[in-house]
């Protein structure tokens, strides 16, 4: 992870990232360094300061309006969502080819703290969700970032980051380590038929890495897949033969609403 990580909050502080914020034809621009990332923010009905959530998406181009039923399940339990589009894609700017590990977590990070910017957000109410390796992402920020006050892990591959070899800096990043520093509530679910974070080989690596965290949630949800579909085999084959939306699952939707909505709830 890159030095950027640990000052990107204090930059927000000195420069006022609420009026480096601007609004897009339909979307927010966030800065991040050298790219704008552009995102959305939906707002429960009722009147806040609310509880919110940054989603962090997985591997490859993802844009910030993939996720309507995890938003819309959430929002449903008085919590906003940020969602937004990589580096890259969609309407935000830079060079996902290119990208680290460390700058894509930078670009979470920047996300993250521009919520404190908002009058809507409770402040100490702010939850990550990480998907697939969006998870190591969330682990690395809830370490160092004590706006963070819960973290969902959706099958998070920790015991395979060896993987994260297509990225230049991945050989200096240990999100084991990491995610041993995570000290707010974590909640870590995968699919008992996902291929890609087998819940064999990444539950285990999570129980033990968080063994000194006083509220962990560590859970195999039966006949899902890494994207938490219904399915037969869990191969990446079957994926676009479901006609299921990923993270839809409407199970996966209950227990991470549930539980985010006791951690993060009004005080």
């Amino acid at each position: 992870m890159s030095n950027v990580v640990s000052t990107w909050l204090a930059c927000f502080a000195a420069a006022g990232l609420a009026l480096a914020a601007a609004q897009a034809e339909d979307g927010i621009v966030i800065p991040a360094g050298s790219v704008k990332l552009v995102a959305d923010f939906e707002l429960p009905e009722g009147r806040g300061p609310f509880p919110a959530v940054v989603i962090i998406a997985g591997t490859g181009p993802q844009h910030r309006n993939a996720f309507h039923e995890l938003t819309a399940a959430l929002n449903a339990r008085g919590i906003a969502v940020l969602s937004y589009d990589k580096r890259g894609c969609g309407q935000s700017t830079g060079d996902l080819s290119t990208a680290t590990l460390g700058e894509l977590t930078d670009d979470a990070t920047a996300v993250t703290a521009y919520l404190k910017t908002r009058r809507d957000v409770g402040w100490k109410r702010i939850g990550l969700i990480g998907m697939s390796q969006g998870g190591l992402m969330a682990s690395a920020i809830a370490a160092k970032n004590p706006a963070v006050a819960a973290v969902v892990l959706l099958g998070t591959p920790f015991a395979a980051y060896a993987s994260l070899a297509q990225f230049s800096d991945a050989v200096t990043y240990n999100p084991v380590s990491l995610l041993r520093e995570v000290t707010v509530p974590v909640l870590a679910l995968t699919g008992s038929l996902d291929l890609q974070a087998p819940a064999s080989e990444n539950l285990p690596v999570v129980r033990a890495a968080l063994s000194g965290n006083r509220d962990v949630t560590v859970t195999e949800l039966p006949r899902l897949n890494h994207i938490f579909q219904v399915a037969k085999n869990g191969t990446m084959e079957e994926w676009n033969q479901l006609n299921q939306s990923a993270y839809g699952n409407p199970s996966m939707l209950r227990i991470v609403g549930d539980w985010l909505a006791r951690r993060l709830r009004r005080t």
